[in-house]
């Protein structure tokens, strides 16, 4: 089995959770557990990952979309409040769906709607983790 799971609105919505998930996937010999995530991959960031599992891995792989287009040489379109390059946002928007096709995710589990509709259902089934109330 390959999962994906999103840090932002995911992970770190419920760590506990996730990473729960995660590791018991990662129990069966060949599972694979993908973190996509748009932030670019940095030593706070893995640290962050980390922090949700006593310090321990929970994952496979992960990969940055702003890494991976930039890798790619798709154009920015600028730079937004946070200081990172924008793009184009279909190619942005499409990058997970993308990506888990692919890699022959089995399922994605991300927090923005807008991803689906570049699922392939035949592929990866997408959840959605809405945000809990206030």
């Amino acid at each position: 089995m390959k999962i994906m799971l999103d840090i932002h609105g995911v992970l770190d919505s419920q760590p506990q959770k996730f990473v729960m998930l995660a590791c018991e996937t990662l129990c069966q010999i060949g599972n694979e557990v993908h973190i996509v995530t748009g932030e670019t991959i940095s030593k706070k960031l893995i640290q962050q990952l980390l922090s949700y599992n006593n310090d321990e891995k929970y994952w496979t792989h992960l990969v940055s979309i702003q890494d991976e287009l930039i890798q790619g040489n798709v154009p920015t379109l600028g730079i937004n409040n946070f200081g990172r390059p924008t793009f184009p946002e279909d190619i942005w928007n499409s990058f997970k769906g993308r990506y888990c096709a692919e890699h022959k995710i089995d399922f994605a589990i991300d927090d923005s709607p807008e991803y689906e509709a570049y699922f392939d259902p035949k592929i990866t089934i997408f959840f959605l983790n809405k945000k809990a109330p206030k």
